[in-house]
């Protein structure tokens, strides 16, 4: 997101006096003015960034409190200034609990309204920086998801919609497809991107803990944090007797694998989704509640059906599922996918940048990858490390026996390596190097 550098001001105000007070004072601090005299009319004025909004608490109805409601539901990131009336204490604390970045007194005072105008283009400088420089880091540091296949073109547009939502969310696919991965690109590309990103890894942790760290209960616990500055679920320990559902603090919670909850669990996950879902943006704490991604290998429709997995809880999450195609299904991504591995690998693990001899990528092209990106991940890592020189031949990627590659086509490839590596050497004896090299 680039910073705006161009300063505007959204006033949503039916009084022709006040608005006329904002309007003319942000002309005179060099602020371009746009005016929204309703509800309807607001919403299509209102940018996702650029400008500061004055909004009026004093629409009939509590149409104000709705408006702010649906504009930080949107946009969290909007600087709102709420715009109430002289003595109104009430009006005060609904606005900055419902979002406001501060609140302005009618009838307004030029040299506060000015205070309050410069002060609210600061925070929003610095809203803007801060998520520009999240968005370079992640997108520096976490890896990719590769497709151009079609399945998986699919997948990334889903993937990029989720982003644009802030509903809950249901990944599926085979072990290894990158499901934690797509959580990760959906929250950082969604408006919750500067809050936390917690694991909850429900295949890791005993079933007679899932419920302890997941909820909470009298018994206390922590939440570790790895060293990309993301949560995930620790053992048991002193110190945070909340369930990790509650201190997710306005981010997203990844549950890994849903279908090992057990009935009880699943219905206590779907009390909570109902109970955030009737409560503000932020509870009582004030702190705003969990967006849930959910992910499982297993059919949930065919676990429904067995008395494994909660109808209702299924019927919520199906909405918004997003199915991971295995590898098997878009082979015209897998060298792309070696290719940035060996990037990476070759980044992390300080040497030379390598390449993939013609054989090496018949193999790559040939095997059915069972264990999905994450196996081919693996492999590649390994190959980069254990391969002389900067050419990955077939025989470092040291797969099953089965995959499609004759005995031929391995020697041939190696002696073609051996011979270039002695036409280089001086005073080499071709029979003896060859020899203890087989």
């Amino acid at each position: 997101m680039e910073i705006s550098t161009v300063k505007e001001v959204l006033v949503i105000e039916r009084d022709e006096t006040t608005a006329r007070v904002i309007c003319n004072s942000a002309g005179l601090l060099g602020y371009g003015c746009a005016r929204a005299y309703d509800v309807p009319l607001a919403m299509e004025t209102v940018k996702e960034c650029g400008q500061i909004i004055f909004l009026s608490m004093g629409f009939d109805g509590g149409e104000g409190i709705e408006l702010m409601k649906k504009i930080k539901a949107l946009y969290p990131d909007a600087v709102v200034v709420a715009v109430v009336m002289l003595g109104d204490r009430e009006g005060h604390v609904a606005a900055m609990k419902h979002g406001a970045y501060c609140y302005l007194s009618k009838p307004v005072n030029r040299e506060e309204l000015k205070a309050v105008m410069e002060s609210a283009w600061r925070e929003k400088s610095v809203r803007e920086e801060i998520s520009t420089l999240r968005s370079t880091i992640y997108s520096k540091y976490l890896p990719r998801l590769h497709g151009r296949s079609r399945k998986m073109s699919k997948a990334l547009r889903a993937i990029e919609s989720a982003a644009g939502t802030d509903t809950d969310v249901l990944l599926t696919g085979e072990r290894g497809v990158g499901k934690e991965l797509a959580a990760r690109c959906i929250h950082y590309g969604s408006c919750r991107k500067d809050k936390p990103f917690v694991t909850f890894a429900s295949n890791t942790i005993p079933k007679d803990l899932l419920d302890l760290i997941l909820f909470g209960s009298n018994s206390e616990r922590h939440i570790e944090t790895d060293s990309g500055g993301n949560q995930s679920s620790g053992a048991v320990d002193s110190g945070t007797p909340a369930g990790i559902i509650y201190r997710v603090e306005g981010g997203t919670l990844y549950v890994d694998e849903i279908a090992n909850l057990d009935m009880a669990l699943q219905e206590r996950l779907l009390k909570f989704l109902h109970a955030r879902d009737s409560l503000p943006l932020k509870g009582a704490d004030g702190k705003a509640k969990a967006r849930i991604i959910a992910a499982t290998e297993k059919n949930l429709k065919e676990a429904v059906a067995g008395g494994l997995f909660h109808e209702e809880l299924y019927d919520r999450l199906k909405h918004h599922e997003i199915k991971i195609p295995p590898l098997r299904e878009r082979k015209e991504d897998i060298q792309d996918l070696a290719e940035y591995f060996v990037e990476r690998a070759s980044n992390k693990y300080e040497v030379e940048r390598k390449e993939f001899s013609k054989s090496a990528k018949k193999i790559i092209a040939g095997y059915e990858w069972p264990g999905n990106v994450g196996e081919l991940q693996k492999i590649v890592h390994r190959a980069v490390l254990l391969s002389r020189g900067n050419v990955i031949e077939a025989a470092d990627l040291m797969m099953d026996r089965h995959v499609t590659y004759s005995l031929h086509e391995f020697l041939e490839d190696k002696l073609k390596l051996y011979l270039k590596e002695i036409s280089e050497m001086e005073g080499a004896n071709l029979y003896e190097t060859i020899v203890s090299e087989v």
